[in-house]
């Protein structure tokens, strides 16, 4: 948890697939911000400094992680770190 009362849940440098993620939390009300490392005005990502990382309250988490590893189990949800 960071200092701002949020805990990140997902983290991938793809921007299509931090869209489904973001998608599939909000279907189950929980609202997310994704916050944008990328670093260069160049439309290319280089290892982590081109990282999409997306937090959650707090107190949302948990279930937050559980119902984004259930989309990775189905195959919803691919390349990311939950």
């Amino acid at each position: 948890m960071s200092a701002d009362g949020t805990a990140e849940v997902f983290i991938t440098a793809d921007p299509v697939e931090m869209q489904v993620a973001v998608g599939i939390l909000e279907e189950d009300g929980i609202e997310g911000i994704v916050r944008d490392l990328h670093m260069s005005s160049y439309p290319m990502n280089v290892g982590l400094l081109g990282e999409l990382r997306l937090v959650v309250a707090a107190g949302m988490a948990d279930e937050a992680r559980r119902i984004l590893l259930a989309a990775v189990e189905d195959g919803a949800l691919g390349e990311g770190v939950v």
